[in-house]
């Protein structure tokens, strides 16, 4: 009899991180995939490798030794139940798999027993939304040799509802029967199985003309070198899972109709927008993001800014406690006529039931994808990046892209608009790394006036969908004396006061030094655009503002 060694991929690091992250709390140090908890005696787990360290008592390995040290368990015990086993055993060759389980005094034995069976290869989909699943190990064994993804299987009809699926509960499955007519009925027992018992989403691979009687994929890959064989069957079955990445040549893109996004607000944020609204804590971001999306969900106009139709919102909040969001979203219903609160949804960190939790944690995110798919709303406020990511450096690109980009991924690929509301520096600068700013399409500074508690100025520092004649900033008056009402003063934006230094004869030079003090953070007043205004300006009639 051969044992073959269970593979461990590359995701055991991350499951490591994340248990000693359960165990331990947030890591006081990351530098790169190594995180460290203490000082001299502490702990450290470094992700990439897989590897942990505690200091303190010399104890070290990788995950499994973690478990058996921490958790007192194995690997197939904590991620499957006890009484469970890994099925990477062969005797002999050719079809001839044997199956062991655990009796209750541990020893392994022969045969199936009470026990249901894990599927063959079941240690390797930790980490995968994609598997596929052959009706033998043979088949399962050629095709894992060329596949991008895990291959499983759980035997023949007879055997399958014998097996334990769970470790591929929610995925998305393609099976790959043999030609005949038991590999129909495996095919037709086995997808009604995954999807009614396990929700799966099951892919059937068509058979390939090519295919004689009784033929499998692993007949086939001999007619392919082994480069080519897994990509033509994924060619064929048009499968997402495939080794190369997907492309498509520009004649094909030139003729492709592909659907416009549509403004969600006009001039301002559209269908699948990704934004960053950012200001200095108490300056005004949660009430004018607050406001803009009460309307939204309503269909109304807001401040100057044109609302085509009423779309559905979710607000993801981390800071705001229950009363205090009540008390604030009534205000804004107030102004609105015919308000649709049904159409605006809250998650909160405080709710007492199903709480929105920490989205550092790859499972908390996931939940909130799911929570997502299930609601379908067409905006996302994530309210805010310090309270509901609770990020071990803010400083640290690999912090966003870790712990960020997989949602905006999922959000960006479904076209729904996120907006992430997040602070600024003492600088007024975004605090953290500029790696934020990258996928954005909107990003929107705010700054509460110095005279006036009620007036904030807003600012666009980056804006790919807004042509320069609506990139200009705007004030906000937002008062909430007698519920909230809002006006947006476009006389005060710096163009317009530009202009009111050119109708008072001041020279370029000093309208330059006068705009750098007014407006230290707007760009495009530079001395040679503030020359083509005033020469534009001095040749028309009319004397209107051209921006």
């Amino acid at each position: 009899m051969r044992v073959m060694k269970t593979v461990i991929n590359e995701d055991w690091g991350n499951l490591l991180l994340q248990e000693v992250k359960r165990l331990k709390g947030e890591p006081k140090s990351k530098a790169g995939s190594s995180y460290r908890w203490g000082t001299n005696k502490g702990f450290s787990v470094d992700a990439e490798k897989g590897l942990w360290q505690d200091f303190s008592t010399g104890d070290g390995g990788c995950y499994k030794d973690f478990l058996k040290i921490y958790k007192n368990t194995t690997i197939s015990e904590y991620l499957y139940g006890k009484n469970t086993l890994k099925v990477r055993y062969q005797n002999g060759s050719g079809k001839d798999f044997r199956f062991f389980k655990k009796d209750d005094a541990g020893k392994l034995t022969f045969g199936q027993g009470d026990t249901q069976l894990m599927p063959y290869n079941f240690d390797r989909v930790t980490g995968f939304d994609e598997v596929i699943i052959c009706e033998g190990e043979k088949t399962t064994d050629a095709m894992q040799s060329v596949s991008s993804v895990p291959v499983l299987t759980g035997g023949g009809a007879k055997d399958i509802k014998n097996r334990n699926w769970k470790c591929i509960h929610g995925k998305q499955v393609m099976l790959c029967r043999d030609n005949d007519d038991p590999g129909k009925e495996w095919e037709q027992e086995l997808s009604e199985l995954l999807t009614y018992d396990y929700d799966c989403k099951v892919l059937i691979a068509d058979i390939p003309s090519a295919w004689g009687e009784k033929d499998d994929f692993a007949d086939w890959l001999h007619e392919y070198k082994e480069e080519d064989a897994f990509y033509k069957w994924c060619l064929h079955n048009n499968s997402s899972m495939k080794a190369p990445l997907e492309y498509a040549t520009f004649d094909q893109i030139n003729i492709a109709q592909y659907k416009e996004p549509q403004w969600l607000v006009e001039n301002f944020i559209s269908e699948g927008d990704q934004a960053i609204f950012y200001a200095k804590a108490g300056h005004g971001k949660s009430l004018f993001t607050g406001a803009l999306i009460s309307n939204l969900c309503s269909g109304h106009n807001f401040a100057g800014f044109t609302i085509p139709t009423a779309k559905k919102c979710l607000l993801v909040d981390g800071e705001m406690s229950l009363p205090e969001l009540q008390k604030r979203y009534r205000g804004y219903f107030k102004t609105i006529k015919d308000p649709r609160m049904d159409n605006l949804l809250l998650m909160s960190v405080f709710f007492e039931d199903n709480p929105v939790g920490n989205l550092s944690l790859p499972e908390n995110r996931q939940k909130l994808i799911k929570a997502i798919q299930y609601h379908k709303p067409e905006v996302v406020v994530l309210d805010n990046y310090f309270t509901l990511w609770s990020p071990s450096d803010h400083n640290n690109a690999e912090c966003w892209q870790e712990e960020v980009m997989d949602l905006l991924l999922f959000l960006r690929k479904k076209g729904i608009a996120v907006i992430v509301i997040d602070h600024s520096n003492k600088g007024q600068s975004l605090f953290g790394s500029s790696v934020k700013v990258v996928t954005m399409d909107l990003v929107l500074r705010g700054e509460q006036s110095d005279k006036e508690d009620d007036l904030y100025t807003w600012h666009f520092e980056k804006a790919r969908k807004l042509n320069s004649d609506n990139r200009n900033s705007f004030e906000l008056r937002l008062n909430d004396t007698d519920g909230l009402s809002f006006s947006r003063n476009e006389k005060l934006q710096p163009a317009y006061r530009l202009r009111e230094l050119f109708d008072k004869d001041m020279s370029i030079r000093e309208a330059e030094t006068t705009m750098k003090d007014e407006y230290p953070h707007e760009k495009g007043f530079s001395k040679s655009s503030i020359e083509r205004y005033f020469n534009q300006w001095g040749n028309d009639d009319d004397k209107d503002v051209y921006f």
